[in-house]
C-alpha cells in the first residue's frame, strides 16, 4: 500500500493532462502506444511532482497542503467565511455548498 499512493498521485497527474477517454480510444487503437508524445511539453510537471514524491509528507498522508499565513490574512479569512455562515443561517448547508459543489 505504502507505494500505490505516490502512483496514485502520477495517475491523476497523466488523467489530467490527458482524458480518461483519449487514454482508452489510443490504446484501443495501439497497445504498445508510447504516451511520450502526448505528453510533450508536460515534462517539467511530470518530473517536479516525481522528484518532489520522497520529500512531500502530503503524499503519503493524502493532506491538503498548508500555506502560511500571516495572523492579519488569517483573521480577514476567518472573519469573512463567519459573515457568510451567518448570513445564511445554515452553516452545515453552507460548508455543503463549499466542499461539494
Amino acid at each position: 500500500m505504502r507505494h500505490f499512493i505516490p502512483f496514485r498521485h502520477l495517475y491523476n497527474l497523466l488523467l489530467s493532462i490527458l482524458t480518461s477517454s483519449q487514454l482508452q480510444k489510443v490504446y484501443k487503437e495501439r497497445k504498445n502506444f508510447d504516451l511520450r508524445r502526448l505528453l510533450a511539453g508536460s515534462e517539467r510537471l511530470i518530473d517536479y511532482m516525481i522528484d518532489a514524491l520522497p520529500f512531500e509528507p502530503g503524499f503519503f498522508l493524502a493532506a491538503m497542503p498548508v500555506f502560511l499565513l500571516d495572523s492579519r490574512t488569517r483573521r480577514n479569512i476567518a472573519t469573512t467565511l463567519s459573515q457568510v455562515f451567518i448570513t445564511l443561517g445554515n452553516t452545515s448547508l453552507m460548508l455543503k455548498k463549499i466542499f461539494v459543489e
